[in-house]
């Protein structure tokens, strides 16, 4: 592996390009680094987290999928309950076979960061990963991509009768129908010497998982326990339970929580900055599950009480469910970093581009409940060139940093100009204008005898012109056809490093590459210098 330091914009949203370029005006902390780390440290010893119980609860979350932990889970599990540890934690929700590759990118940053924070600051820092268990949104964890004819498809898993808003974590994924459709996926690419091994893997894991957050998890665990990853599924009955609590705060806080979020979008709207969470004003920014489905609370101002689709409450009795019953209730965008932040001890979270937007929306929520957020740390971005592409890349003189951010149809497009037999094109121009002269002598001499032939005139004329672009379009066909090699490349290199107009890492999946390079990947990704430098990181495999 050969890894390349560009500089590639990180994203296109301006509030987070400012970010990173030292503005934290929207977020508590101006930076991850250095003095800021320590003074977080010491405002998180200040506090007190249900540390044995959060312990227990992954440790039993994560021996489902392994009853013998590797050891350097146990060992982290064991920092957990040291009260003088913080962890550095990210999220993201169970996509299939692990779905985009910005989800390994996140681990990657959290085991990277985590490792250096514990140098850095001399205290135990943990690892942590939050499985988003309890989002419904099934069209973003439901597929995969593959190539077809040039073109970038979705393969869905596609289920019977499913409900409209079932959590992730109850979707079931049924082994014989999983299996097929990791098959038939996989056979879009080809058999290497490592498919035989990726089956194995795969039907090892489906033979015993039932969800989607059961089936990321197994992967998960297999491909970073070693490194002593912790993970937790939100919508787990036994993290709830320690929950119920907090539920309680967000309840007690009432409308003024839509208040504070309202007031910062404002605050940032004034200043022009795109808005990133939509909301209504009477938002209570939690879910209820009604029928196996998830239904999201509004207050009701006069009543004080909360409604949902068939569900209604006062907010008394809200409480009581939190109390007793914190399994029925889950968070949304807005409360979800709430919850992140009263279980665990967070010294850093590592969020995308999108995440760091919305996080700026937040500040006034945090400040509500007498907390700072956390600091917030842009997750490595990777790209990944297989051998032919960086020979592609090569042979086309193409720069690697205008391909990530711009794709290469300016220079396709130059190629094919480049390419058309400039002489025959000439030559078709000048006898069109010669048999348009022709023409329009014949036409007006018809037209002298006949008005009435105007219509047929005109119509007889597109299509004599109409046989001459037809004639150029197939010579045009036919230099595409001859140099088809080498547009190829072209395409080959837009779909693999700037698919659908962004980075690769929004829509190719980790096992695409392992089937063609082998489960030593994610080793040899974890040795790699990886650096929060904000530069985007390139590697040759």
């Amino acid at each position: 592996m050969e890894l390349l330091h560009l500089n590639v914009p990180y994203a296109k949203n301006r509030l987070v390009g400012e970010y990173l370029a030292g503005d934290g005006s929207f977020f508590h902390y101006r930076d991850w680094k250095g003095s800021e780390s320590r003074r977080r440290y010491r405002e998180l010893m200040q506090r007190r987290f249900q540390r044995e119980g959060l312990k227990n609860c992954i440790e039993k979350y994560m021996k489902q999928f392994s009853p013998f932990l590797p050891s350097a889970v146990e060992k982290n599990l064991e920092k957990l309950a040291d009260p003088r540890s913080a962890v550095v934690i990210a999220g993201q929700q169970a996509g299939l076979l692990t779905g985009p590759l910005y989800t390994i990118h996140k681990i990657l940053s959290v085991l990277a960061l985590a490792r250096e924070k514990e140098r850095e600051l001399g205290v135990p820092v943990v690892p942590v990963f939050w499985i988003a268990g309890e989002d419904h949104d099934i069209g973003e964890v439901n597929h995969v991509y593959y190539l077809d004819k040039g073109k970038l498809k979705k393969h869905i898993y596609r289920q019977k009768h499913p409900l409209d808003k079932q959590m992730v974590s109850k979707r079931p994924v049924e082994g014989e129908e999983i299996r097929r459709w990791y098959r038939e996926w996989l056979k879009h690419f080809g058999e290497t010497e490592h498919t035989k091994a990726v089956l194995a893997f795969l039907d090892g894991l489906t033979e015993r998982v039932t969800t989607y957050t059961e089936f990321f998890a197994a992967i998960i665990l297999r491909f970073f326990g070693k490194y002593g990853l912790l993970f937790i599924d939100s919508a787990y009955p036994e993290l709830r339970r320690l929950e119920g609590e907090y539920f309680g705060r967000i309840l007690d806080a009432g409308p003024r929580l839509a208040d504070a979020l309202a007031d910062q979008q404002n605050l940032l709207q004034q200043m022009g900055y795109e808005k990133m969470i939509d909301t209504k004003a009477d938002c209570l920014h939690l879910f209820y599950e009604q029928d196996g489905n998830r239904v999201l609370l509004y207050f009701d101002r006069e009543k004080d009480a909360a409604f949902g689709e068939r569900v209604k409450f006062s907010l008394e009795e809200l409480r009581s469910v939190a109390e007793h019953h914190p399994e029925k209730l889950s968070n949304n965008v807005v409360t979800r970093p709430l919850m992140q932040e009263w279980l665990f001890p967070v010294l850093a979270f590592i969020g995308g581009p999108g995440e760091i937007a919305y996080w700026a929306e937040l500040k006034k929520i945090f400040e509500l409940f007498g907390m700072n957020m956390p600091p917030v740390v842009p997750r490595i971005q990777i790209t990944l060139i297989e051998r032919n592409i960086a020979s592609d890349l090569e042979d086309l003189s193409l720069s690697l940093e205008k391909v990530l951010t711009q794709g290469v149809e300016e220079e396709l497009e130059e190629r094919i100009n480049r390419l058309k037999d400039r002489e025959f094109l000439g030559f078709v121009a000048e006898k069109r204008e010669e048999i348009f002269r022709i023409y329009r002598e014949v036409a007006g001499y018809a037209l002298a005898k006949d008005k009435g032939l105007a219509e047929i005139v005109e119509k007889n004329s597109r299509i004599v012109l109409s046989q001459l672009d037809y004639l150029q379009s197939k010579a045009e066909q036919s230099m595409l056809r001859k140099h088809g090699e080498l547009l190829g490349k072209y395409m080959r290199i837009e779909n693999f490093l700037h698919p659908l107009g962004g980075f690769q890492e929004r829509c190719w999946n980790v096992f695409y590459f392992i089937n063609l390079y082998g489960f030593s990947l994610i080793d040899e990704l974890m040795e790699l210098p990886l650096d929060f430098s904000g530069r985007h990181h390139a590697v040759k495999l």
